[in-house]
């Protein structure tokens, strides 16, 4: 499908985003996607979110197709 990529799982305490992904064809396409939340940073609040989204992401990121 000529789909190459980065996920950024990014680790610490209080980061401002803590999953970043690009995807690219190499030639003609780029996609960039960010998770941020509109409240402080606490990664001790907000891991069981972040863990729920990173499964839907990952799904997103495993299945996707350019048309």
């Amino acid at each position: 499908g000529k789909v190459y990529g980065i996920v950024y799982d990014i680790k610490g305490s209080n980061t401002a985003s803590s999953l970043q992904f690009y995807l690219t064809d190499s030639v003609n396409h780029f996609i960039r996607g960010a998770l941020y939340f509109s409240v402080p940073p606490n990664n001790d609040s907000l891991s069981p979110v972040i863990s729920f989204i990173k499964e839907d992401v990952d799904y997103f990121l495993e299945s996707f197709t350019w048309k």
